[in-house]
């Protein structure tokens, strides 16, 4: 009987033997079969000396390397971007404060009846310091109390219900009130969501400040003192492990990667207080024990006084890469594309989207994603080896995936073949942990036939599947779906080490991989060899219509276009966005009385609503403010 091309490819990648650098500069031995070639690619990726693959490391630099060398020594076209296999796009990689001679701050009181106002200096990392939440420049702003800069209508407080912050300094304490209260509705004594630097920055935000000036709570200084007494310490000095009112490290409000233009700042409350006592007639910790008493708001102007000064923040740009390889189709489809991605990135030392707060460890990324990177450059070397199909195959391996898809929303804004001439694109995302034979496919629903074409492939290999039909999700898929193309994406699942130093390369399921790795071969040639290209179905999403306790929008975030708003790249189908006319493309900047300027913003308005409401959404459509009306619905 002869066998069928599929058949025949699954036969060749078997018994692939030619290979691409696994260590160092040399290449593998020619007897080291699928399963070996797979673990050395996840080991070189995910080993230390990667510095966990993270932006503006030489790791990633070395990761993006072998794969080109990889691709190349398979015999694939690396020269389609530019004649290059690196498609280049900037990113912010880290803001770091700037030297202390272009940073500083004073607080300038009332104007006496002489012209003379009083004057007080605050001296850099020791009366107060800026936050890499926030933006640099000169400033010279009013200042008012915004008590704990919270917005929260579900629990019927409201720091800024009676004033207008618009265009002020707010100053605000940290954490919530009643926070030693078992029976607050913040949470009782645990820290609620309103409690989060971000979230407070999000809603100044919204609430159209000019600046942030944030100043550590009375009970928190309380527990340092104790601590300290404890410790056999009468009194925390500034900078000392006893220090009671603590300033914050630079990034401790966030990395400063959503470049937002107002200044933030921690000010320590010795240079906060006289100011507060001398407009309301009340020490801070008497105002915030007041607070406590009513659950109600303090906030007001610090009548004549203002902060102003400079900030310098240096931030740092990277380039990072994507890499791109080509095996041409033949024939009359040829022109017809299926691409087969996976994101190489990972997060390096950790930082922000790190589940282990405040390690300085490597993030090896084993499972996210050395082990879909391996799985890409595998089944790469199966296709190349395997000829020409009727349609190309295009192979990409996305850098910045972990910044916010960055990567692919730039190959789809700026791609290396028409958008109009992809069929389908197919991910490997965290592959490297099946268990109980049990795959995780998303997107079957995004393309006709692609349901059809999983069950059949698994069935042959004794696989099964949890399927999701839609094409939206956190990973590089999403960045295709939204310009609607088909899609699939495959994954493993999740697991405790995700985001953790932990995902290590000795804990990942080789031969997993293996028949992973053989199903997606067969899928992506099944595809390229098709009489039809699969059509592209507009699908809802379970994935974005979770929202935990914040209604549902149904936006697709577009990361890949940084500025001020929040840029979609379109709208789940049947969503409340959908209904309410926003479209791919359009950058909000409002909703209801909120000013948007980033995620965090966003994120922070819609919990101030809830389902059913209908609220204005002005969004920026062409250059000029459309107004809209979405209904949100409630949460999933």
């Amino acid at each position: 009987m002869k066998r069928s091309p599929v058949k025949l490819l699954v036969a060749v990648f078997v018994v692939v033997v030619s290979g691409v650098q696994v260590r160092g500069d040399e290449p593998p031995s020619a007897g080291r079969d699928v399963r070996q070639r797979l673990r050395e690619a996840v080991e070189y990726l995910a080993a230390p000396d990667m510095e966990g693959r993270g932006p503006g490391t030489k790791g990633i630099d070395r990761a993006a390397d072998w794969l080109a060398a990889g691709f190349r020594e398979a015999g694939l076209d690396v020269g389609v971007a530019a004649g290059s296999p690196f498609q280049s796009f900037a990113m912010t990689l880290e803001a770091k404060l700037g030297p202390a001679s272009e940073n500083r701050a004073e607080l300038v009181g009332p104007v006496a009846v002489d012209g003379s106002s009083k004057l007080v200096r605050l001296e850099l990392g020791r009366d107060y310091t800026p936050l890499a939440a926030g933006g640099g420049g000169e400033f010279d702003l009013p200042l008012m109390f915004a008590g704990y800069g919270i917005t929260a209508p579900k629990e019927r407080y409201d720091d800024y219900s009676s004033v207008d912050p618009k265009g002020k300094a707010v100053v605000i304490l940290r954490r919530e009130p009643r926070q030693d209260d078992p029976a607050s509705v913040f949470a009782g004594n645990q820290d609620s969501q309103y409690a989060a630097l971000s979230r407070k920055i999000a809603n100044a935000s919204e609430h159209e400040v000019g600046g942030v000036v944030f100043v550590n709570d009375f009970v928190s200084v309380e527990k340092m003192k104790k601590a300290a007494a404890a410790h056999g310490v009468k009194e925390g000095a500034a900078g000392s492990d006893f220090d009671e009112d603590a300033l914050m490290a630079f990034g401790r409000a966030g990395d400063g990667s959503d470049r937002r233009t107002m200044p933030v700042l921690h000010v320590r409350r010795s240079a906060i207080d006289p100011i507060v006592r001398e407009s309301f007639k009340h020490s801070l910790e008497e105002v915030e024990k007041q607070i406590d008493d009513r659950f109600a708001p303090s906030s007001g102007p610090l009548a004549g006084w203002r902060i102003r000064g400079r900030i310098a923040i240096d931030r740092t740009e990277t380039v990072g890469r994507n890499v791109i390889a080509v095996l041409p189709g033949k024939g009359p489809r040829a022109s017809e594309v299926v691409v087969l991605g996976a994101h190489y990135d990972h997060l390096g030392n950790g930082g922000s989207n790190s589940l282990s707060p405040g390690a300085q460890a490597i993030h090896h990324g084993a499972d996210d994603n050395a082990s879909g990177t391996a799985m890409l450059m595998e089944a790469a070397r199966a296709l190349a080896k395997a000829g020409p199909a009727s349609r190309t195959i295009l192979f990409v391996a996305f850098s910045g995936e972990e910044r916010g898809l960055l990567g692919s929303g730039h190959f789809t804004a700026n791609p290396t073949v028409p958008l109009e001439n992809i069929v389908a694109m197919v991910n490997l995302d965290m592959v490297g942990r099946l268990d109980k034979d049990k795959l995780i496919v998303h997107g079957t629903g995004t393309g006709s036939g692609l349901e059809q074409l999983v069950d059949r492939l698994l069935s042959s290999r004794s696989l099964k599947a949890a399927k999701e039909p839609g094409g939206f999700g956190p990973s590089d898929h999403a960045s295709f779906y939204a310009k609607k193309i088909p899609v699939l994406h495959f994954f493993t699942g999740s697991h405790g080490d995700y985001h953790r130093p932990s995902d290590t390369a000795d804990k990942i399921n080789y031969d997993g991989m293996v028949r992973i790795t053989e199903l997606v071969v067969e899928l992506v040639r099944s595809i390229a060899e098709a009489e039809q290209r699969p059509a592209y179905v507009e699908i809802a999403s379970k994935q974005f219509a979770r929202g935990g306790d914040r209604p549902y929008f149904g936006s697709i975030p577009d990361f890949g276009k940084p500025q001020k708003g929040y840029a979609i790249s379109g709208v789940a189908k049947d969503s409340p966005a959908a209904r309410g006319g926003l479209v791919a493309g359009d950058v909000i900047v409002r909703i209801g009385e909120s000013a948007i300027t980033g995620l965090d913003d966003f994120d922070s308005a819609l919990r101030k609503h809830k389902g059913g409401d209908t609220v204005p959404v002005v969004v920026l459509r062409d250059g000029a403010e459309v107004k809209l009306d979405v209904t949100l619905a409630a949460p999933r």
